[in-house]
């Protein structure tokens, strides 16, 4: 093997090497926003039920300053 044959096979082996780190990268990023789902989920459910309350309030008002007295 030449010189130049070597050199070649060690950047192949290093790019794989680069590759293989960067794709694992991604699923260990991909894993912890799966695992933090659930929370975020229950975060966005418990701000909806607000919203929910604060447009249910806002309704009340509107409906009520529509009432002659």
């Amino acid at each position: 093997m030449d010189g130049l044959s070597a050199a070649a096979g060690v950047i192949s082996v290093v790019s794989l090497a680069i590759q293989l780190a960067e794709s694992v990268h991604k699923v260990e990023n991909f894993w912890k926003s799966v695992k933090d789902a659930p929370s975020e989920v229950n975060d966005l459910q418990e701000n909806l039920g607000i919203l929910a309350e604060i447009l249910d309030r806002a309704r009340t008002l509107d409906t009520e300053s529509r009432i002659p007295s």
